[in-house]
């Protein structure tokens, strides 16, 4: 099968870390290719920059599902853009829809860490809207442009912790594209973590998902 990965914005780096998870998922005999958006924000945190990336995922993804089996998009966030994903002939899926698709497979209660307090109330309103909200808790951290990854890190974990102790998540999922590659001290909490990236692998393997459920 041939993946292409699309970073909705503009950040090669985490693009570059997407697609080394990613990549662990493929079968032998599958193909990947990735791309970073080139005109698009550096970071998706409002609802101006989620417009911005939608118009991009407009204009760059019905060519490219010309040439691929599937399309994986790099944002974990409901972009709207559900006409899209009915108009083209593959499957396109975000890490969002590889988290609300895995997350109707278990009765498990979820915690989502985010990257900003804006992302945290529409995460849990697109979690009602689609009736998890009773099973999904999110806390979000504080990410600056001057964050070194050792903060994100320390951020990451207070905020895992903090689920752990008082949420009673059974299950962790790590809400951005920020977070791609997990961190190896998060074992030390005790929960499993969702792997968004091989989720989205297996239900584009599965054919074109109900998105009218999405």
């Amino acid at each position: 099968m041939h993946f292409l990965l699309y970073n909705p914005n503009s950040n090669a780096a985490v693009t570059a870390a997407l697609r080394d998870v990613l990549r662990t998922s493929l079968n032998a005999n599958d193909t990947l290719r990735w791309e970073t958006a080139e005109e698009a924000p550096t970071y998706i945190s409002s609802e101006e920059t989620i417009s911005a990336a939608r118009r991009g995922l407009e204009v760059a993804l019905p060519p490219r599902a010309l040439v691929s089996d599937a399309i994986i998009v790099g944002c974990f966030g409901d972009l709207g853009i559900n006409a899209l994903q009915r108009s083209i002939s593959i499957p396109v899926l975000t890490l969002w829809d590889a988290y609300v698709l895995a997350a109707r497979e278990t009765l498990d209660r979820i915690g989502i860490v985010t990257t900003s307090a804006f992302w945290v109330d529409r995460i849990q309103q697109d979690a009602e809207r689609l009736g998890l909200g009773s099973r999904t808790v999110v806390r979000g951290i504080d990410v600056a442009a001057s964050s070194t990854p050792r903060q994100l890190t320390l951020s990451v974990r207070r905020a895992v912790d903090y689920m752990a102790r008082n949420d009673g998540v059974d299950v962790l999922v790590l809400g951005g594209a920020l977070f791609a590659v997990p961190d190896p001290g998060l074992d030390a909490f005790g929960l499993p973590i969702m792997d968004l990236l091989a989720a989205a692998a297996r239900f584009c393997r599965s054919g074109r998902p109900d998105l009218a459920a999405l």
